[in-house]
């Protein structure tokens, strides 16, 4: 529903608690988790852990509110540190985990590179989690995610405990709870504190982001100790002479996968091209021709 059509609900309707939405004029009758505030931590956590080449699933754009809400804080946090997200890079999904698969799977199909994912719910974070594993990639070392809503299974009975941002569903019903018994009691909202009905996500950290060396890199160790063992592993058959095609076949991974460990090897290097990066890893003495 639209906001004007929750207000006049809200008018007809006096004892009309809204659960997960804002509504300006009916402040005291709302309980919502602040989105604005955990797209942010969302997008703060991978900055600090190095990260500036992401990617994002959003929910169904249909939604109102809460998809808008992330998206927008989520990039807004980026660029606040100089950094753009491309459009390629922000793929709509459906807060499914068959969605999750195939929007990762798109995301993997563009050209552009990313070392990082922020999927909108935890069920997409799942579906990315086997989009990985199909493609032969490895979390956190080839690909950070970070999913939204702590969902218990989806969170903690992954191979990789996932790194979410938790919402206190639980304290959300209580409260609307409370709300709603004072409204039918003919209590006056005053009684409780001002913006009792917004709470605040918190992120949680498990082992679903890698820490990535800062951009501000020095020399070629230091860039070399940014890639993942996959990564030395396809840069090794380059300098060897070895295609994508045949890469892709020593390694028993998809050449789609090589070509998205090889994106990910320039990106980290600072290199223009293939033959770059391994006089970096040779001089660094990561490999040998």
């Amino acid at each position: 529903l639209s906001n004007g059509k929750l207000e006049q609900l809200m008018h007809i309707h006096p004892n009309l608690v809204v659960v997960n939405r804002f509504i300006e004029r009916f402040e005291d009758r709302c309980v919502y988790i602040d989105n604005s505030v955990g797209a942010q931590q969302a997008a703060q956590h991978l900055i600090d852990n190095g990260h500036t080449n992401v990617a994002m699933i959003t929910g169904p754009r249909s939604k109102l509110g809460e998809v808008e809400i992330r998206t927008n804080e989520f990039v807004k946090v980026f660029e606040a540190q100089g950094i753009e997200i491309p459009t390629e890079l922000i793929v709509e999904g459906d807060f499914t985990y068959e969605g999750g698969l195939r929007s990762f799977k798109k995301l993997l199909s563009s050209h552009l590179s990313f070392t990082a994912v922020f999927a909108q719910n935890d069920s997409m974070a799942m579906g990315i989690f086997t989009a990985c594993k199909e493609k032969g990639l490895r979390v956190p070392e080839d690909i950070s995610i970070v999913g939204y809503d702590n969902h218990y299974h989806f969170g903690r009975h992954m191979h990789s405990n996932l790194t979410t941002i938790h919402q206190p569903i639980e304290e959300v019903g209580r409260r609307a709870a409370q709300l709603m018994n004072g409204l039918i009691s003919r209590e006056s909202t005053a009684q409780f504190p001002s913006n009792y009905g917004r709470l605040i996500p918190e992120l949680v950290e498990r082992d679903t982001v890698a820490l990535l060396k800062s951009p501000q890199r020095i020399n070629n160790n230091e860039l070399i100790n940014n890639l993942s063992s996959r990564e030395i592993e396809c840069l090794t058959w380059i300098a060897a002479g070895k295609t994508s095609g045949e890469i892709a076949i020593i390694l028993s991974i998809s050449e789609s996968t090589v070509n998205y460990h090889l994106k990910n090897i320039l990106l980290k290097l600072n290199a223009s091209n293939r033959a770059q990066a391994v006089a970096i890893a040779v001089s660094a003495g990561a490999i040998t021709l």
